[in-house]
């Protein structure tokens, strides 16, 4: 479970910082980032991305130090 977090975590950070990079980039290539392609977030999607990659470090973080403590 703790991998799969890690996993998670890290992909949340590179969808993040990749969408920041595309973002501002000017080239808005809309490849695999997956805020710069919804609707949802138009107009937003710098901060978006900024906010999916914090949370992406939150998790891996959150995963890193549960690492060491057993499971119940």
């Amino acid at each position: 479970m703790r991998v799969l977090l890690r996993v998670l975590g890290v992909l949340m950070v590179l969808q993040g910082a990749g969408g920041v990079v595309d973002h501002l980039g000017g080239s808005h290539w809309l490849g695999p980032f997956l805020i710069n392609r919804t609707g949802l977030f138009d107009g937003y999607e710098l901060y978006a991305n900024l906010v999916l990659g914090a949370l992406g470090v939150a998790v891996v973080a959150a995963a890193s130090s549960a690492a060491g403590k057993p499971m119940k």
